[in-house]
């Protein structure tokens, strides 16, 4: 019998002591890089937008947020009233109006929705000529899904909206990010059954097509792959020897996926950066206020970290909605007196007394997906022996659910030394073993 899976712990405190001329706390966060969207529609799922739906009144919210212009706000409130029409085909219309307007705002994935809002059986407004205008309209917008409905409405002998060459040209475009499977057995039959009906005029203007909208589609793939541009926000902060300035990224694209260049209400990921320029470490707490758009409500980021002698460290604030200036940011920042002579000098080093079974710590998620890696952690002591009074991620395992695990477990391992103020590297493995 296969014995279960067991998440094992592995610590490599002697192995990662640190070098002597090597500063704690010295990493920066990692800013968003240009990543891929492959063949999806963007923008991809804010954490914020998921929370909020899994709430009551949330359609509120959208409404709000809509009417003050954000326009992945009208798309959330049109696959809201979407997902209600099997119970009443009524809200249909609700549907279409609110992918409308989301359309007009800008969204990038509501012409594909409007397609197939028009071509459903169960809605009262369904119009197949107007379904192949906004599906059109959703090729270009990096939609292949659009593109396979059209061949498919397109290529239908007995349809009035027949059209082979058309229906051979989206058939192409479809092809090109696999929307026709191999597991469809048809599908490529079809596909050729499309050409050999086309005479060479037609097949060139077909084929002329094709090559034109996955070269359209092909920029903008690029454009949304490169890395979002860093905006510097308004807050700063400064006091005796250290700075303090906020910058943002769209890290979701929503913004530069929209087509009307809309970028309201969009939150974007936040980054402090501090500056310390003293001889000392510098114990800093950071608190970010912002506001959500088209919403009363406010909200804080905080975050608390050392700051090495004479550096400038990158971290990550969280994801942010609206800020206004520096009254929006507070800072405090303490200095270490004598923590920077320790670590040059590779003294008060601490070692650990007390560590949790990992098993507690493995993410269930992380389980599933069979993710396994190795977290190095900073750690920051105030005291002799206790748990830590920082946590932070110095090496990352590769997975942000493993990488959170992992800082949340150091917070609650327990270290010893001989001074006041002591610090230390330990790794932490996460693996399914059998």
């Amino acid at each position: 019998m296969k014995k279960p899976v067991l998440p094992c712990l592995f610590l490599f405190a002697a192995s990662l002591a640190m070098a002597a001329d090597q500063p704690i706390f010295a990493n920066n966060d990692p800013t968003p890089i240009a990543v891929d969207p492959g063949y999806e529609t963007l923008p991809w799922a804010d954490e914020g937008d998921l929370q909020a739906l899994a709430s009551q009144g949330s359609i509120e919210v959208w409404t709000r947020q809509a009417d003050a212009g954000r326009a992945k706000a009208a798309a959330i409130a049109a696959q809201y009233w979407l997902q209600q029409v099997p119970a009443n085909p009524d809200n249909c219309a609700k549907a279409i109006e609110w992918f409308t307007k989301a359309e007009k705002l800008g969204s990038n994935e509501a012409p594909a929705w409007l397609g197939h809002l028009y071509r459903r059986f169960d809605c009262p407004q369904r119009n197949v000529k107007v379904a192949l205008e906004w599906l059109r309209k959703a090729v270009p917008l990096m939609s292949y899904g659009a593109a396979r409905d059209l061949s498919e409405i397109l290529a239908d002998a007995s349809a009035p909206e027949h059209d082979a060459m058309l229906a051979y040209a989206y058939g192409r475009v479809a092809a090109e990010s696999g929307e026709f499977t191999a597991d469809d057995p048809e599908s490529p039959g079809r596909l050729a059954g499309l050409e050999q009906g086309l005479d060479a005029r037609q097949k060139k203007a077909a084929t002329d097509l094709s090559d034109k909208l996955l070269a359209d589609i092909g920029k903008r793939r690029a454009a949304l792959k490169a890395a979002p541009r860093e905006e510097k926000l308004k807050p700063t902060a400064s006091g005796a020897g250290w700075s303090v300035g906020v910058v943002a990224f769209d890290d979701l694209r929503e913004c530069a996926a929209n087509t009307a260049n809309n970028c309201k209400g969009v939150r974007r990921a936040a980054y402090f950066n501090a500056s310390n320029q003293g001889a000392e470490y510098l114990r800093c707490k950071f608190a970010l206020d912002h506001r959500d758009f088209g919403l009363d409500s406010k909200a804080t980021n905080e975050r608390e970290t050392l700051l090495p002698p004479r550096a400038t460290r990158r971290l990550f604030a969280g994801r942010v909605g609206e800020t206004d200036g520096s009254q929006d940011l507070r800072v405090t920042c303490t200095p270490l007196t004598g923590l920077a002579a320790n670590v040059t000098n590779n003294k008060c080093k601490v070692t650990t007394t007390g560590v949790p079974s990992v098993a507690d710590f493995y993410p269930p998620g992380s389980k599933r997906r069979n993710e396994e890696g190795r977290v190095v952690l900073n750690i920051w002591m105030d005291q002799k022996e206790g748990n830590p009074a920082l946590v932070e991620l110095k090496e990352t395992s590769g997975f942000n659910e493993l990488d959170r695990a992992g800082v949340k477990m150091g917070s609650y391992m327990a270290f010893r030394g001989d001074c006041d103020q002591g610090y230390t590297a330990v790794a932490i493995s996460f693996r399914l073993a059998d």
